[in-house]
């Protein structure tokens, strides 16, 4: 269940990204609807090219680690970005250094959650499939709470958090010797 967790507190955070992200791109940063569109097209890219990294780990739970730890960093740059700074080329650094870690974590917790629930794929699947949803319903509305960049940045330092401490629970947990 660690991996299922780690997947959809992961997923939460895209959530929240996703969520915030059109308030501050286009009505604090004064972005078009088309400028945002290309926008969030480009940072895409870095969550594919980390979920394509994750897989060059070996042992491959490693990079939920390592995704954890950039996701952190990101996190700590974003969140004083967000509170303090309020600048679009620093929120735009660290948000694609943010769903880089994300890419890098989706491929490895959705990977070592259906390894762990392969005798019962099925169960796993709707377990993996919901964890993330419901994470994203519950952070969804937060991130639009008061101030949009304060909220975003508490959301983000909670849901970093939760990674954090479940990606280092994930790395001690045995390696799975029968793949």
């Amino acid at each position: 269940m660690v991996h299922t967790w780690l997947n959809g507190t992961a997923l939460g955070m895209l959530f929240a990204y996703i969520s915030a992200s059109p308030f501050i791109l286009q009505t604090i940063y004064g972005l078009s609807q088309t400028q945002y569109g290309l926008v969030i097209g480009f940072n895409a890219l870095f969550a594919a090219a980390g979920s394509m990294l994750a897989l060059k780990f070996h042992p491959f739970k490693k990079s939920a680690f390592i995704g954890a730890i950039i996701l952190t960093v990101s996190t700590v740059g974003g969140v004083t970005c967000l509170w303090t700074v309020h600048n679009i080329w620093l929120f735009e650094v660290f948000a694609i250094i943010m769903v880089f870690g994300l890419g890098m974590l989706f491929s490895t917790a959705n990977t070592l959650a259906m390894n762990e629930g392969r005798s019962q794929s099925g169960e796993a699947a709707a377990l993996l499939g919901i964890a993330g949803y419901m994470v994203g319903a519950i952070v969804s509305p937060l991130v639009g709470m008061g101030n949009i960049l304060h909220s975003t940045a508490i959301v983000y330092a909670v849901l970093t958090l939760l990674v954090l401490i479940l990606a280092i629970i994930s790395r001690r947990l045995p390696a799975d010797l029968e793949k």
